[in-house]
Formats: structure tokens, C-alpha cells, sequence
């Protein structure tokens, strides 16, 4: 399973893949780190993904922008490097791969039609990588990857900051093989199995996407923190547009719904005690990511194994019987905005 990715694809341990659009090329980590940014241009190659916290804007660090775009192709300067891209530098070259991608150096952050782009294909990025490297256990990118000789403390990184970051959700749920660094040691997780560096039972929260249903990954991934509310859609797209590669069956996406599963997408609920509601400008009302906060969906927790008809039975006990019918009804409005959008 680890050989397969949400795309589609079957990529062997040493297979190389395109690299992403830039990535940092490690020269050497000794006696001096020695990294420079590059243009993929289609080239090949084996690489691996940071996963981060960036933090808030006074602790964040050297980025890449218009502005020093051109620098950073020639040196990126290791003295302006945060502890974490620094440690996930050495670990990367460490085992034997010369390329990292670290979002905030590999997209020019003052581009916002490269986001747009870049975001799209996330899901991709980080499947194709051949390690992903989580900073679980640091809030922000000064604290690093939390390496010791001798791990203490909190080792789920179900508990970690990183794991209440929405943008770090679809990272993990993409990456074929991670490395969770949290104060109580190490954690090696793929698709298939984990091993803990004590050698010990770890609870290990996080759940992976295989098998669960689109719903079931909304419910987890609303709970999920975002800087910027307008986030909300763009941090999943890249789970979707792997999705959409290989389930036909699902139909056409937009805003966050899949057409075949409508209405059962369309019923979900805001979870009043949500301490924060902001709206998202130009999401139609249907749409779970139109207001900020937790959702459940009735008809797929409960009962998504039950046929339509004996689900409809079901909630017409209960008094929801009315609320399936008014999904379906709504589908006609919905489905005419599905097809001029």
C-alpha cells in the first residue's frame, strides 16, 4: 500500500518522480550547510517534504518572494534559517536525498497566482515525496524538529501542535511515509505500520484517509486550526484533486461537495459551541466551508452503510426524515450552480 498513491499511481522505493516546481538543493550539510533553490524544469529526482507550524507572523523567518527570488537561486543564506528548515536540511541529506521542499521557501510567498497554482497540486507534492518530515512537537518554525538523545514527554503526535494545523491535515493524509518528531522520540508511520523509537506501544490519534468517506474526513479535518478563514477550501483541494483523478464515480467537485454524493453531502451540521463563525465571501450557502467551525454529517455518521430508502425510514423516526427531502429538493438549485461555476 505504501507503493501506491491517492493519484492513481504505483511509485517503488526507488523510483524517482518529477520534482516539484522549485525545491532546495542541499550541497552539503558539513562543515557548513550549503543550500540553494532551483527550478524543476522536469527534472527527476527522489525528495523529501517538511510538514510545519508556521507560527505567527513574529516568529516567522526567511521566505522566498519576488524580491529575492533570484538570491536564493545562486545561496540561500544558513544563517537566516529557522532551527526547524535546519534540522529537516540535515535529516533529508542524512538519508542520502539531496532535495527538500519546505513551503516557505519553495513558493514565493508574494505570488498569489503561484499559491493558487501550487496549492492545487499539494496533495500530489507531498505523495510523490519520498519522506515526509513532520516538526510535530514545535509551535513555530524556530523550535525544531525536537531531536534528543533521550526522548521524554508527550510521544502522540495526535497531541502535537502540528496535528491542529488544517494545511498539515491533507500533508499527512497524502504522504505515503512520514517521520513525526515529538518530544517523547520519533515516530515512522506509513500506510501499512508505525514504529516508535522506544520500541513501545504509541496510541498514535491520527487517522489515515484509506477507506473512510469524504464526510468522515471533513468532520476531522473542521476541527482544524486556519490563520486565514478565505484557507478553508485551498487546504483540502490538493486531497480532492488526487481524489479526482481515480474516482470517476464521485462526479464533479466544487466547494468542497461531491456531486454523485449529493444529498447526503449537502446535510451537515455547524457545531454551535464553534468559538469562532467567520463566513467565507463567495461560497454559496450550501457548502460546508462557507462558515467557519466544526461539522457533523448526520446521514453518513450514523448511517452511512444503510440503503437510501432505510436511511430515509431511519430519520423519519427521529423527526430528520423532512431534512432528506428538503437535500434533494435543494439539489436542483444546487446542481445549476454546479454547472456555471
Amino acid at each position: 500500500m505504501c507503493l501506491n498513491t491517492l493519484g492513481g499511481q504505483t511509485l517503488a522505493p526507488g523510483d524517482v518522480v518529477d520534482l516539484p516546481t522549485r525545491v532546495l538543493y542541499i550541497d552539503s550539510i558539513s562543515p557548513q550547510l550549503d543550500v540553494k533553490l532551483v527550478e524543476s524544469k522536469g527534472m527527476k529526482g527522489k525528495y523529501c517534504a517538511l510538514s510545519h507550524c508556521w507560527g505567527p507572523e513574529h516568529k516567522r523567518s526567511l521566505c522566498t518572494t519576488k524580491g529575492n527570488l533570484e538570491e536564493h537561486h545562486i545561496s540561500v543564506p544558513s544563517d537566516k534559517l529557522p532551527k526547524t528548515f535546519k534540522d529537516a536540511l540535515v535529516i533529508t541529506k542524512g538519508i542520502g536525498i539531496d532535495y527538500l521542499w519546505i513551503d516557505y521557501l519553495c513558493i514565493v510567498q508574494d505570488d498569489h497566482d503561484e499559491w493558487e497554482r501550487e496549492s492545487a497540486n499539494m496533495g500530489s507534492l507531498y505523495e510523490k515525496a519520498t519522506l515526509m518530515i513532520a516538526a510535530s512537537a514545535a509551535s513555530d518554525s524556530s523550535e525544531g524538529c525536537c531531536l534528543s538523545l533521550m526522548p521524554l514527554g508527550e510521544e502522540d503526535p495526535g497531541n502535537s501542535p502540528l496535528n491542529k494545523r488544517a494545511w498539515a491535515f491533507q500533508e499527512r493524509h497524502t504522504s505515503r511515509r512520514k517521520v513525526f518528531f515529538m518530544p517523547g522520540g520519533m515516530i515512522w508511520a506509513c500506510k501499512t505500520s508505525m514504529l516508535n523509537e522506544r520500541c513501545c506501544d504509541t496510541p498514535y490519534k491520527i487517522h489515515e484517509h484509506a477507506g473512510r468517506s469524504w464526510s468522515s474526513l471533513l468532520e476531522e479535518y473542521t476541527t482544524m486550526n486556519l490563520a486565514r478563514v478565505s484557507d478553508r477550501l485551498p487546504a483540502i483541494q490538493g486531497i480532492a484533486t488526487e481524489m479526482s483523478t481515480t474516482r470517476a464515480d464521485l462526479g464533479r467537485y466544487r466547494f468542497g461537495v461531491w456531486e454523485q454524493s449529493m444529498p447526503k453531502e449537502l446535510i451537515w451540521v455547524h457545531n454551535p459551541q464553534s468559538r469562532l463563525c467567520r463566513k467565507v465571501p463567495g461560497t454559496p450557502s450550501w457548502s460546508w466551508a462557507k462558515i467557519e467551525g466544526k461539522k457533523i454529517w448526520p446521514l453518513d455518521t450514523f448511517y452511512a452503510r444503510c440503503p437510501v430508502d432505510e436511511t430515509l425510514t431511519k430519520f423519519k423516526r427521529v423527526g430528520l426524515g423532512l431534512m432528506y427531502q428538503a437535500a434533494y429538493d435543494a439539489m436542483d438549485k444546487t446542481m445549476k450552480e454546479f454547472e456555471i461555476i
